[in-house]
């Protein structure tokens, strides 16, 4: 058998995940299910923020909870859905 069949074609995606919040941009490393990981955490209080997320040049953008706020001394920040009573709806 030879390479020729291979189902990698070696492309290597190009992926950007940062996080907004109170006005700054953050580097995201991690994007996990009800977390993510910042490459330097700050700290910061419960509060929405917003997620943003490209790859190859396709982005996305959906608003988060940070249910713990941020920490320094915390590895993982816990992330949830925004409320509908937090984003004004009813």
């Amino acid at each position: 058998m030879t390479g020729s069949n291979s189902t990698s074609a070696g492309h290597s995606a190009d992926v950007c995940i940062q996080l907004y919040v109170n006005g700054s941009v953050l580097a995201v490393s991690h994007l996990g299910r009800g977390y993510l990981r910042l490459r330097t955490p700050v700290d910061y209080p419960p509060m929405d923020a917003e997620i943003y997320l490209s790859i190859d040049g396709h982005e996305r953008r959906w608003p988060v909870r940070l249910t713990e706020g941020i920490s320094t001394t915390r590895l993982k920040t816990p992330i949830g859905p925004v409320s509908a009573s937090a984003n004004g709806s009813n």
